[in-house]
């Protein structure tokens, strides 16, 4: 596509040069402008200068088409990735991670929860039935190998398919909890981060709270991106055939800004032992 675009910018530049000067395109002009402008000195100078815009403009045009390419890439190869080592994810997958406990005090047994990106529903077996009625619980994820290990390890639960990019399907004010742990960091643009949260902000009850984890990548992948140009969003390789997945790189400041901007009011954002940036934030009354 490159090559097409730049090759046709040095034709077109060079047939609009030699139509110029031999028809004296500045003549054209002179009954608009009161004059007749001299453009370039010759043909040459005109193909150059013709073609140098033109190039310019196929330059932005493509940056713009192959960068939004490019993105949908690395969404799809998280997904890809991510199906493909479901049932050896989900082994590495059981235990609960401390950070759960900053979230336990503020579920009920009868709270409804929403678990944004919940994998193979982790979160759902760290909350006992005596902590979360059976029922209760609703996970939402992209990759269906690890909704169906979740179905079966969970059967009375509901598990619901789709992006996190798009809207979420449920009504408004559906729940009094809502979490993403360890998915927020795959919305790989800020423009779908805020977008996201404006969908968390419209699910969630008044009153209610919102949970979030996000990855603290390890310095080690760093140079590896940045020599490649990524600079805000990184590849991690997962498991013996390096499955590549893709990371934004969230803060702490990024994640307090982003859920201001959707409107929540910010409880705590903490990096918790170097490993997981978390916040707790609510929804306004």
């Amino acid at each position: 596509m490159i090559i097409r675009a730049l090759g046709g910018s040095l034709v077109l530049g060079g047939v609009v040069a030699w139509a110029w000067t031999r028809f004296d395109g500045g003549r054209v002009l002179e009954p608009w402008l009161g004059y007749a402008p001299v453009l370039a000195s010759d043909m040459v100078s005109l193909w150059i200068m013709l073609t140098t815009g033109l190039l310019a403009l196929c330059t932005v045009w493509l940056v713009l088409v192959e960068s939004r390419n490019y993105l949908e890439g690395q969404y799809s190869s998280n997904r890809r990735s991510y199906a493909k080592v479901a049932e050896d994810f989900s082994r590495t997958r059981n235990r609960p991670w401390p950070e759960f406990e900053i979230l336990r005090p503020y579920v009920t047994p009868m709270s409804r929860l929403l678990d944004i990106g919940c994998g193979n529903g982790r979160l759902r077996g760290y909350f006992t039935r005596e902590m979360l009625r059976p029922g209760f619980y609703h996970g939402f994820d992209q990759v269906a190998e690890l909704l169906h290990i979740a179905r079966k390890r969970y059967p009375q639960d509901h598990f619901f398919q789709g992006d996190m990019r798009e809207k979420l399907p449920f009504g408004d004010e559906n729940f009094e909890v809502v979490t993403a742990i360890a998915s927020f960091h795959h919305l790989l643009t800020v423009a779908d981060q805020r977008a996201h949260l404006r969908e968390v902000a419209r699910v969630t009850k008044r009153g209610g709270k919102i949970f979030i984890t996000t990855w603290v990548l390890p310095t080690k992948y760093r140079w590896r991106n940045w020599l490649r140009g990524r600079w805000r969003v990184w590849e991690i390789p997962y498991g013996q055939d390096k499955e590549p997945r893709y990371y934004a790189w969230v803060t702490e400041s990024d994640l307090r800004k982003r859920l201001r901007e959707a409107g929540l009011e910010v409880n705590t954002v903490q990096t918790v032992k170097g490993r997981n940036v978390v916040a707790l934030a609510t929804k306004p009354e």
